[in-house]
């Protein structure tokens, strides 16, 4: 049985439920990385810029603004800001702007890469790793299959067929 998007997305909340702010490094902070910014400027960028609050709070625009950091996301701050980028992505499915992608895919050619981005994800229970596959084949379910979306279908392929992900027994 497929689930809807409205069943998806209490799914995510219950399994998620409320996951503490990742206070050393949040989404702005993290974009600070990228400049090279030492770690007492990071932690004055997170504790004055950061969106506060409950990971279904953050606003879209704060999501979308700030995907550049998902590159420098710890696995604290992967797992605060997973799923709200999983909801936001039962939205955006066929608008070729799924930025979770970036944060679960780790089927990477690059040893080091694909070390790394595994470990980010290992603070995940296999309840909320099987809730991260259930939206990843919603949204699989929902692409049509023209150009347009060839892009998400072939990221969401390869992350479903990862052995990382395709050991993950959704229920």
């Amino acid at each position: 049985m497929t689930m809807t998007r409205e069943e998806l997305t209490a799914d995510l909340r219950a399994t998620f439920g409320s996951v503490p702010f990742p206070s050393h490094q949040g989404l702005r902070g993290a974009m600070a990385r990228d400049d090279h910014a030492s770690d007492s400027e990071v932690a004055s960028i997170t504790a004055d810029q950061d969106f506060h609050g409950e990971w279904w709070q953050i606003p879209r625009e704060e999501l979308w603004e700030c995907s550049l950091a998902l590159s420098f996301l710890d696995a604290a701050g992967v797992w605060f800001y997973l799923p709200a980028y999983l909801e936001m992505a039962l939205d955006d499915v066929g608008k070729r702007r799924l930025s979770v992608l970036q944060l679960i895919d780790t089927a990477i050619d690059d040893p080091e890469l694909r070390a790394y981005r595994e470990e980010r994800l290992c603070g995940l229970s296999d309840a909320q790793r099987q809730v991260c596959v259930r939206v990843l084949r919603f949204l699989r379910s929902q692409l049509i299959d023209d150009p347009s979306t060839q892009f998400e279908r072939d990221d969401i392929d390869r992350a479903l067929n990862d052995p990382y992900w395709r050991e993950v027994s959704p229920s």
